[in-house]
């Protein structure tokens, strides 16, 4: 993982060699989900750095058009143990 520095916390940039694009508006997102829950996962809008998990939480690295256009193309989960 590659990281950008903004107010002195990381936040996502790339994943195994695959980065942020801003010509086509392709972007790492971070969102967490819980497993024990039917809800949708929720967009981290803080450094991973502030995330708290809790047990059973999962961590989405998303890798997706910005939110004013389309599909995505690759999601990456990694869970809490």
């Amino acid at each position: 993982v590659e990281y950008n520095v903004v107010d002195g916390k990381p936040y996502v940039a790339s994943l195994n060699g695959k980065g942020d694009d801003p010509e086509l508006g392709m972007f790492w997102f971070v969102y967490l989900k819980s497993l024990s829950s039917d809800k949708d996962p929720k967009i981290v809008e803080e450094s991973p750095v502030d995330i708290k998990l809790e047990p059973n939480d999962e961590i989405i690295l998303w890798y997706k058009r910005g939110p004013w256009s389309g599909q995505s193309l690759m999601q990456n989960s990694f869970t809490s143990p």
